[in-house]
């Protein structure tokens, strides 16, 4: 028989492997299941794989090539050539995410390496703004010891109670008022009211750092509230309006024990530290923390007179108190379940609460954090509760919570809430904040099955009612646990939230943004399934007959539990979350592609940072001001949504000047542009401001740089501030050479230098040495740092990054704090005029020359007709020849005694000719660069 000769181009079927990648290595059986149970026992879940395998001519084996017939898709790619043989490929983009290296502050009090996606972080890793705050920070430590010279002649008293980096804003303030001869009545009341808050801080603060001698020396009963006041009232609010945010505990239990502890107290003067009646009154005192947080922030009409008597309730030693109790030497060595609670409770108290308990980029709550974590894993709380009912608890007579309250599966379900709880936390701080995460393991596979089973079980009709009895033994414990808590659920995708965490921190010099924003998205329909799922399962616990899975399950106690309030909030903070971690992958996608000079993909990205803005700002602004028929978050509930979103805000209002600086690289945008970018920034700074620098320490403590920020940005047409920051760094990073070349030894040295701060400006520094120093030609300096340093825009100058004006009308026309105080606006905007009568010479100003200043020749100034400025100018004598105005002559008497350099040049050095850095800022900018033209 002849043999047919096989055609070319055979078809053939592209179907999957029948094993999993990780099976056919280790050449076990693999039950086809995605994952597969080899997978899940050996941990490796995430890397069950099925993948598409084509059998290719031997001949044609090594000659395929990849070029412009081929044709991509996103995720894992296949592509066809000519013939149509079909090959898989990786979806790959990586880049950079920490070109400067890691950020570490060492400070006298702390030593901190900020996590990636903190506002320092984001500074340091963005050259614009690195140079932009590292300017900053220099002009304003120059301008504020001028300052706080004059205050003490002044006998302005700072409050010691205040920390150190508040004395620029209390020492500007105070000299804005004292030193402004024509300070206006408004200006006066906002200086009051600016006092206030200072004071209130000030206060907060010194009742946390309150120390107590000993035990004895706290008298609790003066701390203590009604019993029938928390019980009726507070215990209730907790249970239903919080508790369902952070389920640690069994209500009946606690009860019990709050109620112990009251009867104890009536007729006793100390507590029991060895009975831990310490760390019951720790959790009343949290719980009345938090019910008053939540009342407060509910912006709920009338809600201050029905609940008086919880908010007239004295909390201010509450947390000193919890401070020297909890946080002993015993605390190190052991801990209890009810102890463990307490940590937890207090930790979800600092993310809510107003005061700077996780500091101002979250950089302190990662030893909490850690400590909650060891001391669950030291009871046994660990994912082995998740997988693993093989328990044997030996509970002891005396044990809180006692063998008559709680048995051993009873223990068993309160470490699965509470391992749920703090694996939710740990992820979360590592979206948010771009921490690494502590838990360093994951498991997957078991939610998805229960689910499964549930719905499988309840669509079969033809079971009979024993059989369903029988079966609800096994799934009770996944309708206890897994559905009707919120972060038991949200395990189904920890296995995607720690490959994130892993994939940014094991190689963070080469992340795969794109497998990163394809793990997003499989997240995001994770989640819409299971909120799916959790519909069913609400339809599916009781059917039209009755029957009931979980032997004695009360459908009423299911709907208590799954508080839908609360799983909104959770969902909407764990979406807020999603965002903030796509955020940062767009910044650090446009910074990379910056520096390796890829014009084509930094357009691109920096296009997609901008739109996110855009799409967050709406976001924030729909969150403040809800429109009518909004969906809206439970009122008691919104303290504890105010945090995430109080740190999306604050992103919005770091990154936006980034794109103000850099406007100087595209040569198609206009002034209008620049104004508005101002206006967007201004708006934005005042929503965030206005809603949490009232009653937020760590946000109101951000304020004073945020308006020096805005007042550098917002200047006249012509005057490019990034021009000026080029031009001062150069001549900083000169002087300090010359001063360290000039003597053999310096002992005044204490700080770091300009070089080590901001690495990257050493290389341009070095290319405006060899082609000839010369900081006064400031379009050389620009145009050294455009062609040489960072040359992405010279290839292509064409472009014209798109604003949507349009989009922007939501928050550009509307001024919603028009009449009301506007704090952002009010602070330090009424002291230019100040600034311009001491930089011309009080003598020399006279009535005609203030007649000739014309306050509305600012066709832009279209919200206040007053002078603003920026409060960092320096103060020198000068003689004036002509009125004022942007082209004013000026010659300039430069004072004997400016008190603000960093090394005394007099005692080093005395035949290096140099200026002073006040001088320098004075030749920088004239006293009219610093009107504001929109307010």
């Amino acid at each position: 028989m002849r043999k047919v000769d096989k055609p070319d181009n055979v078809k053939r079927r592209n179907r999957l492997t029948i094993v999993c990648t990780n099976c056919k290595r280790r050449k076990i059986r693999c039950d086809k299941k995605h994952p597969c149970d080899a997978c899940i026992k050996a941990n490796r879940a995430d890397e069950c794989k099925y993948i598409s395998i084509i059998k290719e001519d031997t001949k044609r084996k090594n000659t395929l090539k990849l070029g412009n017939d081929y044709k991509k898709h996103k995720g894992n790619q296949t592509v066809a050539d000519k013939d149509g043989n079909l090959a898989h490929i990786d979806n790959s983009e990586f880049i950079n995410i920490i070109p400067n290296g890691f950020y570490v502050d060492v400070k006298r009090s702390a030593i901190n390496m900020f996590a990636q996606f903190v506002d320092l972080s984001i500074e340091h890793r963005d050259v614009y703004l690195k140079l932009m705050t590292r300017f900053r920070s220099i002009v304003i430590k120059n301008m504020s010891e001028k300052y706080e010279n004059e205050a003490k002649s002044e006998k302005h008293k700072f409050n010691p109670y205040l920390p150190k980096s508040f004395k620029p804003l209390s020492v500007f303030d105070f000299h804005e008022q004292t030193g402004n001869r024509m300070v206006s009545q408004k200006g006066i009341i906002n200086y009051e009211q600016h006092k206030i808050l200072f004071d209130k801080f000030a206060k907060m603060r010194k009742n946390e750092q309150l120390k107590f001698l000993s035990d004895e020396s706290i008298k609790i009963k003066d701390y203590l509230i009604d019993k029938e006041l928390f019980l009726s009232q507070i215990l209730q609010f907790f249970t239903e309006k919080i508790l369902p945010l952070i389920p640690i505990f069994d209500m009946n239990i606690l009860t019990k024990e709050i109620i112990a502890f009251f009867d104890y107290m009536s007729t006793n003067d100390n507590i029991s530290t060895k009975s831990s009646d310490h760390i019951v009154m720790s959790i009343i005192f949290l719980i009345i923390l938090l019910t008053k947080l939540s009342i407060s922030n509910s912006k709920y009409p009338h809600v201050e007179s029905i609940y008086e008597s919880i908010l007239k309730i004295d909390t201010s030693k509450y947390l000193a108190i919890i401070h020297h109790y909890l946080f002993q030497m015993k605390i190190l060595r052991k801990c209890t379940l009810l102890q463990l609670q307490c940590l937890i409770l207090l930790k979800f108290y600092q993310w809510c609460s107003p005061d700077d308990g996780d500091g101002s980029d979250g950089q302190h709550n990662q030893i909490f954090l850690g400590m909650i974590i060891s001391s669950a894993k030291e009871l046994g709380i660990n994912w082995h509760c998740i997988n693993n009912e093989s328990y044997c608890f030996s509970i002891a007579n005396g044990a809180r919570p006692s063998l008559m309250d709680m048995g051993s599966k009873d223990y068993l379900e309160h470490y699965r809430r509470i391992w749920s709880v703090i694996v939710s936390w740990d992820r979360k701080m590592s979206l948010a904040f771009g921490q690494e995460c502590l838990i360093g393991k994951s498991y997957i596979g078991f939610l998805k099955e229960s689910l499964s089973n549930i719905i499988e079980n309840n669509n079969n009709s033809n079971s009979n009612s024993n059989d369903i009895t029988d079966k609800s033994q096994d799934i009770s414990h996944n309708i206890n646990f897994q559905h009707k808590i919120w972060h038991a659920r949200m395990l189904s995708v920890d296995h995607y939230l720690l490959k994130i965490n892993n994939m940014i921190h094991n190689a963070p010099t080469r992340v795969n943004v794109a497998l990163l924003e394809d793990l997003i998205s499989q997240i995001k329909n994770e989640l819409k399934r299971l909120r799916l799922y959790s519909i069913t399962l609400t339809e599916t616990t009781t059917g039209s007959n009755g029957n009931k899975y979980a032997k004695g399950y009360n459908t009423q106690d299911y709907y208590d539990t799954i508080n839908e309030s609360a799983i909104k909030v959770l969902d909407t903070e764990f979406d807020w979350c999603l965002n903030l971690l796509e955020l940062s992958i767009y910044h650090g996608r446009m910074v990379y592609y910056e520096r390796t000079t890829d014009y084509v993909k930094y357009h691109t990205s920096i296009q997609e940072l901008w739109d996110y803005l855009i799409l967050l700002a709406k976001k924030c602004h729909c969150y403040f001001f809800p429109e009518v028929g909004q969906d809206r978050i439970n009122g008691f509930m919104r303290f504890y949504c105010n945090r995430i979103v109080e740190i999306a805000t604050n992103k919005l209002c770091v990154l936006i000047p980034t794109f103000i600086l850099r406007l100087n690289r595209f040569p198609q945008m206009t002034n209008d542009d620049r104004d508005l970018m101002c206006k967007f920034l201004y708006q934005i700074s005042s929503v965030y401001f206005n809603e949490y620098a009232f009653e937020h320490f760590k946000c109101f403590k951000k304020m004073f740089t945020a308006k020096i920020t805005y007042k550098m940005l917002n200047r006249p047409h012509g005057k490019d501030i990034w021009k000026n920051i080029l031009q001062f760094l150069i001549y900083k990073i000169s002087e300090q050479d010359e001063i360290l070349n000039s003597v053999e030894d310096i002992p005044n040295i204490t700080c770091s230098s300009l070089r080590e701060l901001i690495p990257y400006f050493n290389e341009y520094y070095q290319e405006v040495k060899s082609k000839g120093y010369d900081y006064t030609n400031v379009d050389y300096l620009e145009r050294i740092w455009n062609n040489k340093v960072i040359p992405v825009s010279a290839c292509d100058n064409l472009f014209k990054l798109n604003l949507h004006e349009e989009k922007l009308d939501f928050i550009i026309k509307e001024d919603r704090y028009e009449h009301q105080l506007n704090i952002f606006a009010s602070f330090y905007d009424n002291s230019s005029t100040e600034l311009v009568v001491r930089t011309y010479g009080e003598t020399l100003v006279s009535q005609k020359q203030d007649s000739n200043v014309n306050k509305t020749a600012y066709p832009g100034n279209v919200a206040s007709n007053n002078f603003t400025e920026f409060p960092v100018m320096p103060i020198v004598s000068v003689d004036i020849d002509q009125s004022l105005g942007t082209e004013a002559s000026v010659t300039r008497t430069v004072s004997s005694n400016n008190g603000t350099f960093d090394f005394d040049l007099d005692r080093l050095t005395q035949p290096i000719e140099t200026i002073s850095s006040l001088e320098f800022l004075n030749d920088l900018f004239e006293p009219t660069d610093f009107i504001s033209f929109f307010k």
